[in-house]
């Protein structure tokens, strides 16, 4: 986990920011990067990967989830459970292409509301899960186009792909 949320250079740049925040504001102000446990049961761990880039106001913070399959130790892709990939920009970052089925399904199930773009559009979903099912969320600017939706595992599972489908009971314990 280490791994993923530092970068070779990360101490140096620290001091250089923070040398540069001091002499140009007399104060501070330094990228923050946050690491935390969100969600935990048997069989699976969520870590939070929180950070965000002094000086950029909202359009500076950015998130992901990582999990893992405690059985086998391994980083899981929780998009892979309804037959997408995300992509990692970085540790805390990516984006994501819905299937078509899961688009589809989402569109029936949430209202957009009046000037904000459909869902589909959206490539910056989060999904976590916890024993009741999932949580898909976008990221809030304050315009009131975000997403956060819980949705039960009974309501997902037509639309799980087969490695979905595999861990099904595994994620309701």
């Amino acid at each position: 986990m280490s791994r993923l949320a530092s970068y070779p250079g990360q101490a140096q740049a620290f001091y250089e920011q923070l040398r540069q925040s001091l002499l140009n504001y007399a104060k501070v102000e330094v990228d923050e990067r946050v690491v935390s446990p969100y969600y935990r049961s048997e069989n699976w761990v969520t870590f939070r990967f929180y950070q965000w880039a002094a000086g950029t106001g909202r359009n500076g913070i950015s998130w992901g989830f990582h999990t893992w399959d405690l059985s086998s130790a391994e980083e899981v892709d929780p998009w892979s459970w309804f037959g997408a990939k995300f992509q990692w920009h970085d540790a805390y970052s990516g984006s994501v292409q819905l299937p078509d089925k899961l688009r589809l399904w989402l569109a029936s199930q949430v209202e957009v509301a009046e000037g904000c773009s459909a869902l589909a559009e959206n490539d910056s979903y989060n999904l976590t899960f916890d024993r009741q099912g999932i949580r898909l969320t976008t990221p809030a600017y304050g315009d009131g186009c975000e997403l956060d939706r819980s949705f039960t595992w009974a309501q997902v599972q037509p639309l799980l792909a087969e490695p979905g489908r595999k861990a099904l009971a595994r994620l309701r314990h």
